[in-house]
């Protein structure tokens, strides 16, 4: 009898218990919301810029191949030339303040991280043997939380390979050096990328080996516990599933981080072309930046 009230209270625990999170938790939950609504702001602000960089470098690569045998860049020519140069100024502004942005937002994620583990610490202090049920139920409520925080940044565009900037033989030490600073610009833009994913798998580490702990505790439980205690089980299950997702997450931060290290390792090869090409022209070392 009294083995089917502790079930019964176990199963009314599962249904009805509120999901045991500090009022920080929900703070920072907004703060981190906010943050990401204005760096999705500035990262459209700033795409628009390289993009209309981009338009202005096949321009200004146009302009001058049509120029034949003539020296002297024309008006049109210059006037590319000048409004690439307010572009130029314009993206590292916006990169400024993206990577200003991004140390908010990882400060903002310490903390939350900090008070979810705070709070799933006071609940397994609080726990006993007949509350691993509830103890699990409430945990998950933390972990949805965190699945929300990790979703901010899951919904943004896929990241956009760097653009394919390269030097020509047509191109002059102004149209290289222009060049130059949108490949600095990419490849910053790369380095922020693979030092966002670095973080990322640090966190995810963390939370695998948690959620491995607390798998084989609620799978120990369920077997010794016997088939009265189905909901237990099916929360093992459930921790057995986020454990997985977990791993998968941490497989494609590592295609990511391949991909962008690929990636860096071309924008390098470009930019020391681009460099040995100005030397070549008699451009000294200090300005090939």
């Amino acid at each position: 009898m009294r083995r089917r009230c502790f079930v019964a209270g176990v199963a009314a625990a599962l249904l009805l218990a509120a999901p045991a999170r500090g009022a920080d938790l929900d703070a920072l939950e907004r703060a981190l919301r906010e943050a990401w609504r204005e760096r999705g702001r500035l990262v459209e602000e700033r795409a628009k810029k390289v993009g209309e960089a981009a338009v202005l470098a096949d321009e200004i690569a146009r302009q001058k191949a049509g120029g034949g045998s003539v020296r002297r860049a024309d008006r049109r020519l210059e006037e590319a030339l000048k409004r690439f140069d307010k572009l130029a100024v314009g993206l590292d502004e916006v990169d400024r303040r993206i990577a200003g942005q991004d140390r908010g937002i990882i400060a903002l994620r310490r903390k939350f991280e900090e008070a979810a583990g705070a709070e799933a610490a006071r609940l397994s202090r609080r726990a006993s043997a007949g509350r691993l049920g509830q103890l699990a139920h409430e945990l998950d409520a933390i972990d949805r939380a965190r699945g929300r925080v990790a979703s901010l940044g899951a919904g943004a565009p896929a990241f956009r390979p760097p653009l394919n900037v390269s030097v020509s033989p047509e191109d002059g030490a102004v149209e290289m050096q222009q060049k130059g600073l949108l490949l600095e610009s990419e490849r910053g833009r790369v380095l922020q990328g693979i030092a966002e994913i670095d973080a990322e798998a640090n966190v995810l580490a963390a939370r695998i080996l948690v959620k491995r702990r607390l798998s084989a505790e609620l799978d120990t439980a369920a077997r010794t516990a016997g088939s009265e205690l189905a909901l237990l089980r099916r929360e093992a299950d459930n921790a057995t599933e986020a454990l997985q997702d977990l791993a998968l997450q941490r497989e494609a931060l590592v295609r990511q981080k391949a991909e962008l290290s690929a990636a860096l390792a071309q924008l390098d090869q470009r930019l020391e072309d681009l460099r040995t090409a100005l030397r070549s022209l008699g451009v000294p070392k200090g300005e090939s930046r």
